[in-house]
């Protein structure tokens, strides 16, 4: 599942409340995994990358 929030939104508390709210879920029998929790921003993520040749220099 992904949540999406505003840019201005206050991203600690989105988590703490996302956090909380998973804690008073009832999940069916079969689920083994806890939820988790992850926090990504843009700024996980590269927004240039360079890949370089050398005539000259074989790779």
């Amino acid at each position: 599942m992904s949540l999406y929030f505003p840019m201005d939104f206050d991203m600690r508390l989105a988590e703490n409340e996302s956090k909380q709210s998973l804690t008073n879920v009832d999940l069916p029998n079969d689920v083994k995994q806890t939820p988790t929790v992850t926090r990504v921003t843009t700024n996980s993520f590269p927004i240039l990358s360079y890949s370089l040749k050398g005539v000259d220099y074989p790779v």
